[in-house]
């Protein structure tokens, strides 16, 4: 029996209109035979497979290299909106997402004549389909190399493509002809964002104009976390209509698994809530049940090492639009600390419940024996860095992109655990993720055509504190739930409320002006695990007004994206975007207030600097419930001069 697998191949295309190809022949996993007797359905047969013999290709001519139908599908409108050009390869790549394989690159001229090499990045396009409430992604055709590159300044630009492919034992090159492109002297409706050079722990727009974040985290449609409040929430009430419609209609009683098959669609209605109340920002993750590109072969559509999940790719992109479309910024996590621990959050190894680990481990024929050894083997580097590169090279032109952070919560992957640094909380430190992060920040900033800030994250924001010391650090991330204060005696300790929290997190932690960099809440709201409906309505109420009035270069990180939707108070972000519509505080040396109320049960929390005060004022205890009765007079506050 005999298995033609040659390109040439007339295989059918079943569920799908990818066309076969060397693509699609990379991808195949198994092979069967089915063997039948004729005459007797009843029959039993034994098989015996004597052996397997892959006979290699047959002998043909070295081919000519040839970059093949070109196409500027989009030329930029203004500075820092993309150059998109769409072309195929005479020959197919063995892998083309590995640039060992196949460096396929474009080469840019500025106007002032300074040069660089830019990745281009192959993909297999995928439609999105929605029936039954069910998003599904479907292969839609042939794959196709891209260049998408924003130029971040105005002028003519000069371009061309070159390719470097690997055809059995030979090295195969074209390069193409120079284009040139004029890029219009005027900035975008979405202008990138930065950290301000001339301050910067605040942010700026690239126009110059005084940017500040206000948002939520949207990690992925569903969280188990957030199940159990969602069911609380329920109780009693009226549950969704089976035919609700996903984007508009309440849905009341909805939990992961539900929002979880909505797949994009549910970001289609989050964004638009943002916009409408006026959310900027949003925090999302790239992670093997959501938007990651590369793990284990065995799982979903993953393709192993050196080998991207395209049909997560597709929603990623989906994702982007979307943002774009309702003038959302995305942070961007590049992976998740499961995917590197095997304590918290574990996904190193198998789960039993269908995940079968890292790709990385040697367990799974990778390279390491730990998951300590995904931040020290340079095999491994290598590998990581390719992603960097082909995500770089897929999302890195969109503008409304504003930050990038290699990895949540640091403390809990392998090498900061095998190291020692996790037994102590407050000088733990690990060298090796110290140069993993110092590697990953070189690669990010130097491909990075638009410079954004670029970050890492830890859960306990007293921990990583040796790390946090690195300059090129773009933000300080880390997490501020009043869980941490009886659990962990950290933020104040145990009672101590949510303004100690999130002034010991800004001033202790990550004071700005030392740090010289932006502050910003990676997540909070309550505890990080068990909450009531009455605490997390309380903390989300009155944490973003202590937000706006510290000198916090955002106000961002609410966990509670479910939660928010269930209970509908995204209007609680309105008033926020009202308060500080029009601010500018940049140049200005903001410090930490508490103003003195002559009533006892009056709390105050704000920020001062020599022409300006801002300041927050609420009854004690409405932190944990919004039930607590105003005051007729509520006395007086004397202000500092």
């Amino acid at each position: 029996v005999g298995v033609d697998l040659d390109g040439e191949t007339p295989w059918q295309a079943v569920g799908h209109t990818a066309a076969w190809d060397g693509d699609q022949r990379r991808q195949v996993r198994r092979l069967g035979v089915a063997v039948f007797v004729h005459g007797d359905a009843e029959a039993k047969a034994r098989v015996h497979l004597d052996r397997i013999v892959r006979r290699g290709w047959p002998d043909a001519a070295v081919p000519a290299l040839e970059i093949r139908d070109l196409r500027v599908a989009v030329v930029p409108v203004a500075r820092s909106t993309p150059l998109a050009v769409d072309f195929g390869l005479s020959v197919l790549a063995r892998n083309p997402y590995d640039p060992d394989l196949a460096d396929v690159v474009a080469d840019l001229v500025a106007p002032d004549g300074t040069t660089r090499t830019y990745p281009c990045y192959w993909s297999e396009p995928m439609r999105l389909d929605f029936t039954k409430g069910l998003e599904s992604v479907v292969p839609d055709g042939a794959g196709a190399w891209h260049l998408r590159f924003s130029p971040p300044v105005s002028g003519t630009w000069r371009w061309r493509i070159r390719a470097r492919i690997t055809w059995r034992d030979r090295v195969l090159e074209a390069t193409g002809s120079w284009n040139e492109l004029s890029v219009p002297d005027a900035w975008p409706d979405l202008v990138p964002v930065r950290p301000d050079p001339a301050d910067p722990t605040w942010w700026k727009r690239d126009d110059g104009t005084f940017w500040y974040p206000l948002g939520i985290n949207l990690r992925s449609p569903g969280d188990t976390r957030q199940d159990k409040i969602l069911i609380a929430h329920a109780a009693g009430k009226a549950l969704a209509r089976r035919d609700a419609d996903p984007l508009s209609d309440p849905l009341p009683g909805w939990t992961s698994p539900q929002w979880d098959r909505l797949g994009t669609v549910a970001f289609d209605r989050w964004l638009r809530k943002c916009r409408e109340n006026g959310i900027n920002w949003v925090r999302v993750w790239m992670c093997p049940w959501w938007c990651g590109l590369e793990w284990n072969r065995e799982w979903d559509e993953f393709g192993g090492l050196n080998v991207y999940n395209q049909h997560a790719a597709a929603r990623l992109d989906r994702v982007m639009d979307l943002a774009a479309r309702e003038g959302v910024y995305v942070q961007l996590e590049l992976q998740n600390h499961g995917m590197t621990s095997e304590h918290v959050d574990a996904q190193w190894g198998p789960d039993g419940r269908g995940n079968p680990g890292s790709p990385y481990s040697t367990r799974n024929g990778g390279m390491c024996r730990s998951a300590g050894e995904f931040f020290r083997r340079e095999d491994a580097w290598k590998i990581h860095e390719k992603r960097l590169r082909y995500t770089l090279a897929r999302w890195g032109h969109h503008r409304h992109l504003a930050a990038w952070v290699l990895s949540s919560e640091m403390e809990f992957t392998g090498d900061w655990n095998e190291s020692g640094a996790f037994r102590d909380p407050y000088n733990g430190h690990a060298a090796a993720t110290q140069r993993w992060v110092e590697r990953s920040l070189a690669v990010v900033q130097d491909l990075d055509p638009l410079k954004r800030a670029v970050s890492i994250h830890f859960s306990h924001p007293w921990r990583g504190a040796k790390l946090w010391e690195l300059p090129s650090l773009g933000f300080s991330n880390s997490n501020a739930y009043t869980g941490f204060q009886d659990a962990n005696m950290g933020l104040g300790g145990r009672g101590a409320g949510l303004d100690r929290a999130l002034a010991i997190y800004l001033d202790e932690h990550f004071p700005p002006q030392r740090l010289k960099r932006p502050t910003l809440i990676g997540e909070w709201g309550g505890h990080w695990d068990r909450n009531s409906s009455e605490r997390l309505l309380a903390e989300l109420h009155t944490g973003l007004w202590m937000q706006a009035v510290l000198p916090y270069g955002g106000n961002t990180g609410y966990w509670w994206w479910l939660f928010l939707d269930a209970s509908d108070t995204w209007d609680e972000y309105a008033g926020i975007a009202r308060f500080t519509q029009g601010w500018d505080p940049r140049r200005r040396p903001w410090t930490t207030l508490r103003i003195k109320a002559s009533l006892g049960e009056v709390k105050t929390l704000g920020m001062g600097t020599t022409d300006e005060i801002r300041c927050y004022v609420w009854r004690e205890g409405l932190d944990q419930s919004l039930a607590l009765p105003g005051f007729d007079d509520a006395g007086t506050l004397r202000l500092p001069t």
